[in-house]
């Protein structure tokens, strides 16, 4: 899979979030396991979806995300998580990381108790 479609991508459906559900805190592709690069657990922060369920928030970022990725992309994510923002793994990845601009790749780290392998971030700041 072409991580840079994935990158084009994704700022598209931080633009939607940020416009519709936000401010976003967090959005990024993490990798499902240790050297599996195709396979992605799309990880979304956002205030405007603390106030729905997670089933309804899950479902509000599945749709933006269809309508945001290619095709292509989809059959890459293997699952979307919807956190709220006061979230710990929210807070400790805006602690230690600041993405607003580019993507920030990441790798082998533990944040607030979360192995993470690699990881593209395109979005993690502080509310």
């Amino acid at each position: 899979m072409d991580q840079e479609l994935l990158v084009t991508g994704l700022k598209t459906l931080f633009q939607k979030l940020d416009q519709q559900y936000g401010p976003v805190l967090l959005l990024m592709s993490l990798a499902v396991d240790v050297g599996i690069e195709d396979w992605w657990n799309l990880v979304i922060s956002a205030k405007g979806l603390d106030q729905h369920t997670r089933a309804e928030a899950i479902h509000i970022a599945v749709d933006l995300m269809q309508e945001s990725l290619p095709k292509k992309v989809w059959p890459s994510i293997a699952r979307v998580s919807v956190l709220r923002t006061d979230d710990p793994f929210v807070k400790g990845m805006n602690s230690w990381y600041k993405a607003e601009d580019a993507p920030l790749m990441v790798q082998s780290v533990t944040i607030s108790g979360v192995e993470i392998p690699k990881a593209i971030v395109l979005q993690s700041k502080a509310a």
